[in-house]
């Protein structure tokens, strides 16, 4: 292995574990916002009825039927 694939090798590693806790980072960030505006999932959606809108999953839920509904 040269010295140059190394490199490359520890820059991906890097930039995975940063990309990773990034990611974490943006669900708590986004599940407490979400979790803070106490909205409903509605009844009529096909995913999570009823649950509060509290995390990316849930709000994708709620998102599906508004979209339903618009015109």
């Amino acid at each position: 292995m040269t010295p140059l694939q190394k490199v490359a090798s520890w820059v991906a590693i890097v930039v995975g574990v940063v990309m990773v806790v990034a990611s974490i980072g943006v669900w708590i960030v986004v599940s407490n916002t979400l979790a803070s505006q106490r909205i409903t999932v509605s009844e009529d959606t096909s995913c999570a009825a009823g649950d509060d809108v509290n995390g990316p999953i849930s709000a994708y839920c709620q998102a599906s039927v508004i979209d339903r509904h618009t015109p």
